[in-house]
C-alpha cells in the first residue's frame, strides 16, 4: 500500500488563516521544515495515526533520536508503537549535520526546534494539551530530561532511554514538576547507569512517578523486543 505523505512549510504555514489551514488525514506521515532563527533549517517528521479524530483530543509524543541518528530512521522505530497506541508521532531532526546529511546531533537549538515543530502541529491537529510526551535515546534522552523538566507546563510526561541525568536539569521549585510522569529506561552495562538510578532516587523522592526499567544484560541500546518496550512507555504515559 502507498504511503500517503504531505509537506508543511513553515513560512506557507504562517500565511494561513485558522480557518483555511490545511486538514492533515488519518493515517498520514510526512514532513516538515523547520525554520528557526539565522536562517537555521532543519525537519521533522509527523505521523497520524489512523483513529484521529479532528473532534477529539488526541495524545503526541515527541521522539529525539541519539547523536549520529536521523529523524527518519528514528521516526520508523517508533512509528508502529505510536500507531498501535493512537498517539500522534512528532520526531525532529538535530539541526547539526555530521555526515552527508544523514547523521545529526542536537546543538544549542534544540529548545528552539521542538517548540518551532510543536507549534506548527498544534495549529494543525487537535492535540490533548495534558498528554504532550517527549522522549529520546542517548543524547535525545538527556535532552529530554533537560527540556522536559524545565518546561513542566507543556510536558506531562518523560522518558529518558539511556541518556545522561544531572541534578541541574531540576528546576528550582521542584515542586512544579512533581506531576510529570518519568520512564527511564537504561541498560545494564551502559557506563551512566549510576545516572539513571540518582534520576530515580532524586524524582521519588520529589513525588514523582516514575518507573525505572533496567535492561539486563544490555549495553547502550534499546533491547529486543524492542516494539514492546516502547509500547511499555507509552502506555505507562496514557495510564
Amino acid at each position: 500500500m502507498q504511503k500517503k505523505c504531505f509537506i508543511l512549510v513553515l513560512s506557507f504555514y504562517l500565511l494561513l488563516s485558522c480557518e483555511n489551514r490545511p486538514y492533515i488525514q488519518p493515517g498520514t506521515t510526512g514532513k516538515l521544515k523547520i525554520t528557526i532563527q539565522n536562517n537555521i533549517e532543519t525537519t521533522a517528521i509527523l505521523s497520524v495515526p489512523q483513529s484521529y479524530d479532528k473532534n477529539r483530543p488526541t495524545p503526541l509524543l515527541i521522539a529525539l533520536h541519539g547523536h549520529g541518528g536521523n529523524a527518519e530512521a528514528f521516526h520508523d522505530l517508533w512509528k508502529t508503537a505510536a500507531d498501535s497506541m493512537n498517539v500522534i508521532l512528532l520526531v525532529p531532526q538535530g539541526e547539526i549535520n555530521l555526515d552527508k546529511n544523514i547523521f545529526h546531533s542536537w546543538g544549542e537549538h534544540t529548545e528552539d526546534i521542538i517548540f518551532s515543530a510543536l507549534d506548527i502541529v498544534n495549529n494543525h491537529l487537535h492535540l490533548d494539551r495534558e498528554k504532550i510526551f517527549l522522549t529520546g535515546f542517548s543524547l535525545g534522552g538527556s535532552k529530554s530530561y533537560e527540556l522536559g523538566l524545565k518546561h513542566s507546563n507543556v510536558f506531562r510526561g518523560i522518558a529518558p532511554i539511556c541518556g545522561h541525568f544531572k541534578e541541574s536539569f531540576l528546576p528550582k521549585e521542584k515542586s512544579t514538576i512533581n506531576h510529570m510522569k518519568i520512564y527511564i529506561g537504561h541498560g545494564e552495562l551502559d557506563n551512566y547507569l549510576v545516572e539513571a538510578k540518582k534520576a530515580n532516587t532524586v524524582l521519588l523522592e520529589n513525588g514523582n512517578q516514575v518507573k525505572l526499567k533496567i535492561y539486563r544484560n544490555t549495553g547502550h541500546t534499546i533491547p529486543d523486543p524492542i516494539e514492546e518496550e516502547l509500547i511499555q512507555i507509552i502506555q505507562f504515559f496514557l495510564s
